[in-house]
């Protein structure tokens, strides 16, 4: 009799501690402001530029607001993200690779001090899913969102010689403007240093096709049909690694003594 009452405290005690152990790996997600800063990096290859319509990027700083809006005792949530990206115009990749000069002469030389940065505005949101873990201070995310993307093209020159002549035209291309639909996945780190504040990690990937029609002139020279208006196609797959600080609103953590 005895060792059936021990016996059936021992299931009960079992019992118990994996109610428990399963109430404290429930850990939803949790609605948040975060600021972070970073870096961008063009994730397009020097040799699938040959093949695709690239992006001249090449790096730059970049910056982000974002809030996220859990949904209720779930591991999903509704991201909102601006950002700001000022990747720095790749003005020797551009001529070697732009069609509208290379097919027809084969020297160059470029005035790197005007070609500047890109200047890139996104507003986006779209799903946030929090993958599920036993840990109670770490939160490791991923979303995908969707939304219009604001970019300036800098104003920047290049020259290209016949070799038949040996005579350089120098030409000149003014910003331009234009407005696209990008689409960014991405994933985060989240470690909860207080009950409300916490620090993140972010790995985000902004993809966008923008077709900026700029004003092309020729300095010194007069050609008929010059200044003209060009189009330049510009894919980008555009890397941007940021860390920040998050104010997180409720606990999370509620197992956790501050």
């Amino acid at each position: 009799m005895k060792t059936k009452r021990n016996l059936s405290v021992f299931v009960f005690t079992i019992f118990l501690l994996s109610a428990s152990a399963q109430k404290d790996t429930t850990h939803y997600m949790f609605s948040f402001v975060s600021i972070n800063a970073g870096y961008g990096m063009n994730t397009v290859s020097p040799a699938s530029k040959i093949l695709i319509t690239p992006f001249w990027g090449s790096n730059g700083p970049t910056a982000s607001v974002m809030a996220l809006l859990a949904l209720n005792e779930s591991y999903f949530g509704i991201p909102v993200m601006l950002g700001y990206s000022a990747p720095k115009f790749d003005a020797t990749d551009y001529g070697m690779q732009n069609p509208d000069t290379a097919q027809q002469y084969k020297y160059y030389t470029y005035d790197r001090s005007k070609s500047g940065n890109y200047n890139i505005y996104y507003l986006m949101t779209g799903l946030d899913l929090k993958l599920p873990e036993r840990t109670t201070r770490e939160a490791f995310e991923l979303r995908f969102v969707v939304g219009p993307m604001i970019a300036t093209e800098p104003a920047f020159t290049y020259g290209y010689g016949n070799p038949n002549y040996l005579v350089e035209h120098v030409a000149s291309i003014s910003a331009a403007n234009t407005v696209a639909i990008a689409f960014s996945p991405g994933i985060s780190f989240g470690y909860k240093l207080t009950q409300h504040m916490a620090i993140m990690a972010n790995a985000d990937v902004l993809f966008a096709e923008m077709k900026f029609k700029a004003t092309e002139s020729w300095n010194g020279f007069y050609y008929v049909g010059y200044p003209r208006q060009i189009a330049i196609l510009s894919a980008m797959g555009y890397l941007h690694l940021t860390g920040g600080i998050a104010y997180t609103f409720g606990k999370m953590t509620p197992n956790i003594a501050y």
